[in-house]
């Protein structure tokens, strides 16, 4: 298992990870832990039942991809991989970079954006748009100017208070 940073987080995944940056921060226990493993063909006691997507009543979510994997969130901090056979990690890494990130930040009360920020006189200035729209230069750009990059392609907020935060990057994090 490698560790790696995600918004703040320290991810802990059996599944290599290479679009995150590596973990350099303390040695806290990590936030999620991201394994591969046999899940439930279906959940119990459901709140949604989709084609694609179940919820039960204590938030445990399955997301079932036929040709791709099934992902099992049992919380906040866990998620089960069940690849189908076969099939890349690059594909696999897709919807757990996306679908199960957005869920899991559901599950922490933090908003997604598929947005790139960097810290300008003590705010963030998030860059959002789709793929190619030039995020990730515009933050490159001012970070090579002396911003802070605080996050690259996605972008959380919380509001613990009155304020929008968003978590920051290591120091170390390179520029891509």
């Amino acid at each position: 298992m490698t560790d790696s940073f995600l918004c703040g987080w320290r991810v802990r995944s059996e599944l290599r990870l290479p679009e995150l940056a590596p973990w350099s921060g303390d040695d806290r226990p990590p936030d999620v832990v991201i394994r591969f493993g046999e899940v439930p063909g279906r959940l119990d006691d459901l709140v949604e039942d989709g084609p694609f997507l179940q919820i039960d009543r204590r938030g445990t979510c399955l997301l079932r991809l036929d040709n791709v994997a099934a992902y099992l969130v049992t919380g906040p901090g866990e998620v089960i991989v069940s690849p189908v056979p076969g099939v890349g990690d690059a594909e696999i890494r897709v919807f757990l970079l996306s679908s199960v990130f957005g869920y899991l930040c559901h599950l922490r009360a933090l908003f997604p954006l598929h947005a790139s920020c960097v810290a300008i006189d003590g705010n963030a200035a998030a860059f959002c748009g789709p793929l190619g729209a030039g995020k990730s230069t515009t933050a490159a750009q001012l970070a090579l100017r002396g911003h802070r990059l605080l996050a690259d392609d996605v972008c959380v907020i919380d509001r613990p208070h009155s304020r929008a935060l968003v978590p920051l990057m290591p120091a170390e994090c390179p520029v891509r």
